[in-house]
């Protein structure tokens, strides 16, 4: 099934607000740690620009639906990714 995400319920994960018009130094990155398909612990690896809300607690389907992709054209176009 193409474009089909999942994740998983127990690991560890990154994410990040990204932009097209700041470094990458300047993306703040989290690293979750899911348990049981909820969010447990998260460490600030890049503090970054921009700030984020917490996530413990969070579920899956609540990341998922943070995750976001602006390709408005619109200055600047901000993103909620998870990376690899």
């Amino acid at each position: 099934m193409k474009g089909f995400t999942t994740l998983p319920a127990n690991g560890t994960l990154k994410v990040r607000i990204s932009d097209n018009v700041l470094d990458k130094e300047d993306w703040p990155v989290i690293e979750l740690t899911l348990f049981g398909g909820f969010i447990v612990e998260e460490k600030v690896l890049n503090k970054g620009i921009y700030a984020f809300d917490s996530f413990i607690g969070w579920d899956r389907v609540d990341l998922l639906s943070w995750l976001t992709v602006d390709y408005t054209g619109q200055h600047p176009e901000m993103s909620h990714e998870i990376i690899v």
